[in-house]
């Protein structure tokens, strides 16, 4: 089967390029193309590869159980070419890509402009919101300046503050350094952002706020520059140093989170390359799913863990019977019972797998198209002004959530804490975009 779905996946992606490459390159359709990359890399990578090494038993990751994807694999690839099939539909619908000229309000130098007077709203906002993660860990036993100073003394990979809801604010300072950036700020006070969130960013253990920093800082890059020599190799020097950070990080994860830091290895010939793979592993936990719906031992939970369970998420416990929630959601447990474990793995499915978990094939053809839609609106909206370019930009950050977990609870959640910056600072600064408007369009 991967003989027919693989060459099926490079025409889609030859289509994609066609009409990106027509309607304006890579400048005008920067979401879609980080959409596309996010998606060929977690949803593809780890499945053509156990096709072509037909390796088909998924172990448990030392639980002592393995499950044999091998029946329901040409399944879960044709789901694959479905959903991509679906989403170039649904986007190709409905971009519009606009010529920029004297009038395009989203230009830099209008974001210069606007960036000069909300510099210090942003930089000073940024560091309200610190101080409250950093009172938050201070409630919880934990002074994050001890473990900057390295004199902590104990593990602090994956640090968890005082309430779950005020530590991922750390979510919000990910879009403020990207609007910091996308407004030209002084460099400064970027510098002083930057210097601040990374160290915070990494003994807080979710490697995904670096990766999204990087994303965000992607797309800010392809929407303001064409593509030429000098800033291609540029950006490809920043990929390369970004993609050995990210092994380092890998290789080194135990070394750190026990701060011996005297026995971190640099030497990228121990880097465990296969570590990429396993990154994009959630799609081989689709195919697990898949096998488990087909086996009769789980059901379709028809849309309760998505539609149903973000609401039950941000509910009040005392709402609920004897102040518990009703959880985890059935698409957690069915995962567990899918890989043959009775313990919580911190395992995920892909968007894809929770679609099709939800509704079947429909699921898989409805959300793909739905998916495309939304980024096909998003790329549109990214072309009014800035603040909706900034908007659209952090909506598509929170989308690499769903894509690679598919868990819309925590989709919402994501995306709730990267957007209250920008609601911040539009509902506080949007009278500057508006005289910048009404003064462009007078001239």
């Amino acid at each position: 089967m991967l003989d027919i779905t693989l060459p099926i996946l490079v025409i889609i992606l030859l289509i994609n390029a066609v009409s990106v490459i027509k309607t304006g390159g890579l400048s005008k359709h920067y979401i879609h193309l980080y959409i596309l990359g996010a998606s060929g890399y977690f949803l593809t990578l780890a499945p053509v590869i156990t096709g072509i090494e037909e390796q088909f038993q998924l172990y448990t990751l030392g639980w002592g159980s393995s499950v044999d994807i091998g029946d329901i694999f040409d399944f879960g690839m044709m789901m694959i070419v479905i959903h991509f099939i679906c989403y170039t539909i649904g986007y190709l619908l409905v971009v519009r890509v606009r010529n920029t000229g004297a009038t395009d309000y989203s230009a830099i130098p209008q974001r210069q402009e606007i960036g000069q007077a909300i510099g210090k709203s942003i930089f000073y906002v940024f560091l309200a919101l610190y101080g409250v993660i950093f009172l938050n860990t201070l409630a919880g036993g934990i002074n994050l300046i001890d473990i900057f100073m390295g004199t902590y003394g104990k593990p602090t990979l994956g640090l968890r503050g005082y309430t779950y809801y005020l530590q991922n604010f750390a979510d919000s300072l990910i879009t403020l350094l990207l609007a910091a950036l996308f407004f030209k700020i002084k460099p400064r006070y970027f510098r002083i952002m930057l210097i601040l969130a990374i160290p915070l960013f990494l003994v807080l253990g979710f490697r995904y706020r670096i990766i999204l920093l990087v994303f965000g800082l992607g797309m800010i890059y392809l929407r303001d520059n064409r593509i030429k020599l000098v800033p291609f190799l540029k950006a490809l020097s920043f990929v390369i140093i970004f993609l050995y950070s990210m092994l380092l990080l890998t290789h080194n994860r135990a070394t750190i989170y026990m701060q011996q830091w005297d026995q971190m290895s640099y030497d990228y010939t121990e880097f465990p390359y296969e570590a990429f793979i396993e990154q994009a592993k959630g799609s081989r936990i689709d195919f697990a799913l898949y096998q488990a719906l087909s086996d009769g031992r789980i059901d379709h939970d028809l849309g309760l863990t998505t539609f149903v369970y973000p609401f039950i998420k941000f509910t009040p416990s005392f709402v609920f019977e004897g102040g518990k929630k009703p959880y985890p959601p059935p698409q957690l447990n069915d995962i567990h019972v899918a890989l043959s474990s009775s313990t919580d793995i911190g395992e995920a499915v892909t968007s894809i797998g929770s679609a099709y978990y939800s509704f079947g094939a429909a699921g898989v053809i409805t959300f793909g198209l739905v998916f495309g839609l939304l980024v096909g609106r998003l790329q549109n909206n990214a072309g009014k002004t800035p603040f909706s370019a900034l908007f659209s930009i952090v909506v598509s950050l929170a989308l690499f959530m769903w894509l690679t977990r598919g868990y819309m609870p925590g989709f919402v959640d994501h995306l709730a804490y990267l957007l209250i910056p920008v609601f911040i600072l539009k509902y506080t600064h949007g009278n500057i975009l508006r005289k910048r408007l009404a003064l462009n369009r007078s001239i």
